[in-house]
């Protein structure tokens, strides 16, 4: 069987955490990716004892194709404490929205027992998959997705609201490092900042206008954003195309988001998937 490929983790502690793992089937008689996809599944592991053992507490399939079927596929997850953790993702059951958009409806899975139940909550009113999650607290929460979705939590993921966020463009990062200052970066350049936990938001375009793979806040004031400018920025997580076409900007903030400022490029044979700060010069991206 196809090996899965790891694309979510979250701890809450040294020992606590889980990870999502996605396997595609495709046959090559068909004659596109999403038409190609003849089984999917995708699974959610914990572990109790920092990733010696772990065991599945959410699976969903589907067959024949990922558009249609009833399945919910998490996209990525944060873990609150021992028995909390929230996941999001999009469901397939809607397949008649209204016209132009996608077959899907943003979900929030959501856990009080270690994974063993989870409650559903479907969102956002439009469609389109959610495709990260952060809570700088354990009440505040903020989850990104398609046509510039940013839902908001003061509950701990029990109830979510829409942010007026100015875009219309798919967000797919996000990074708070408290619950008032964000980052949410997306496709053709933009990225969004909030100093008020999500009531206003300003609109930046980077240069090039191509996908923002990742932003991470180091602290309110400082925060790094990576753009791609060659095949990833099409294809983020890619493994395929020219590898020389893997060039990456780098642009940093030291005042909350409110300006940007180019550090630098990096090309590298690899696509970079995501970056973290652990403080304002000590960092760390990551890819395939």
């Amino acid at each position: 069987a196809p090996a899965e490929s790891l694309i979510a983790v979250s701890f809450n502690s040294s020992t606590s955490g889980y990870v999502i793992a996605q396997r595609f089937v495709l046959d090559p008689a068909r004659y596109s990716f999403y038409y190609a996809t003849r089984t999917a599944s995708t699974n959610l592991y914990r572990t109790s004892d920092g990733g010696i053992s772990w065991r599945n507490v959410f699976a969903s399939s589907a067959h024949e194709n990922p558009f249609f079927g009833s399945f919910d596929t998490p996209n990525a997850i944060f873990s609150l404490d021992d028995t909390t953790a929230v996941a999001v993702g999009w469901s397939s059951k809607y397949i008649n929205l209204h016209p132009g958009s996608y077959p899907f409806v943003g979900v929030v899975l959501r856990t009080t027992d270690g994974g063993a139940h989870w409650n559903r909550t479907e969102g956002p009113p439009l469609g389109g998959a959610l495709y990260a999650v952060d809570f700088p607290s354990k009440q505040v929460g903020f989850a990104v997705g398609d046509y510039g979705t940013v839902l908001r939590t003061t509950d701990g993921g029990i109830t979510w609201s829409s942010c007026v966020t100015g875009t219309t463009q798919s967000v797919h990062r996000l990074s708070f490092p408290d619950a008032n200052h964000g980052l949410v970066s997306g496709a053709n350049g933009e990225l969004l900042a909030t100093s008020n936990g999500g009531s206003t938001w300003q609109v930046n375009s980077m240069p090039g206008g191509r996908n923002l793979i990742c932003a991470t806040f180091a602290s309110a004031t400082t925060g790094l954003v990576l753009e791609a400018m060659g095949d990833s920025a099409l294809y983020p997580g890619a493994d395929w195309g020219d590898p020389t076409h893997d060039t990456y900007l780098m642009f940093r903030t030291s005042d909350g988001g409110a300006s940007w400022m180019q550090q630098g490029s990096v090309v590298t044979p690899y696509n970079l998937n995501g970056i973290v700060f652990r403080d304002a010069q000590r960092g760390i991206a990551v890819g395939n």
